[in-house]
């Protein structure tokens, strides 16, 4: 029954934060989610997620929102060789490790021109591809 409450609770809190992050596009630019369209509503940041293809579009202001189930977390590769071998040493922690949450980074003027790399480094995420590269024009 505790398990059930508990899964009965984080589905709420998706729920109301994926309501209030659609308040906060119309502040901002637009919102894209990461693993939008992998049939994975409850927790699209998951291990698989290096097959979401993003958006061509994605502009300085723009929302790339994390959402998850399960433990994981959101860290920032400097470059493409951390991204490449899951080599955490000089990512940023962007959020910390937890059982379920949400990371919304917004896209830098500075970020224009380049590739943003991400990846949890929870367990063996980043090796089961719970990456994500995302070239921003």
């Amino acid at each position: 029954m505790a398990r059930l409450t508990a899964i009965l609770a984080a589905c709420l809190l998706v729920c109301a934060l994926h309501a209030g992050f659609a308040e906060a596009q119309q502040l901002q630019g637009k919102l894209y989610e990461v693993g939008s369209g992998l049939l994975r509503y409850f927790s699209p940041w998951n291990q698989g997620v290096a097959g979401w293809i993003p958006p061509k579009n994605i502009k300085p202001g723009d929302i790339i929102l994390f959402r998850w189930l399960g433990r994981h977390d959101v860290r920032q590769f400097p470059t493409i060789i951390g991204y490449s071998t899951c080599s955490f040493f000089l990512a940023k922690v962007l959020q910390p490790g937890s059982y379920f949450g949400f990371y919304r980074y917004v896209v830098k003027p500075t970020d224009k021109g380049s590739t943003l790399y991400f990846g949890s480094s929870i367990g063996d995420d980043c090796q089961r591809d719970m990456k994500v590269a995302i070239p921003i024009p």
